[in-house]
């Protein structure tokens, strides 16, 4: 009887050290997330961007206007990514996030009765 306390509480006590250990991992990668993309990401996409609209002024076309659609075309969609990976800034926050649909599916499964 005595033993099989001290395995009860042995196993105890691994439980709880393993969940702490979940939710220290937790708070590290939450806060990882809070602060948004690194500067080095920001100065590539923003570096990018203005290296793709400074070399359409390079290409020679004989028809102004086709080269002005091409140059507003590549502009519009370098402003997109632009304005995507700002938005996905904070992955978890705001209108334009990761739904947690998937994990309230996975927690109502998981505290389900079963037979």
């Amino acid at each position: 009887m005595r033993r099989k306390r001290v395995v009860r509480d042995e196993i105890f006590a691994k439980s709880l050290s393993s969940f702490s250990t979940l939710v220290e991992e937790r708070r590290i990668r939450t806060g990882e997330h809070s602060n948004g993309l690194p500067a080095p990401l920001w100065f590539v996409v923003i570096a990018g961007s203005v290296l793709s609209l400074t070399i359409t002024y390079f290409l020679y076309f004989e028809d102004f206007k086709v080269h002005l659609a091409m140059t507003i075309f590549i502009a519009a969609f370098t402003g997109l990514a632009v304005f995507v990976t700002f938005a996905m800034d904070h992955p978890y926050r705001g209108d334009f996030s990761v739904p947690d649909s998937a994990y309230r599916i996975s927690l109502d499964s998981l505290f389900q009765d079963t037979p």
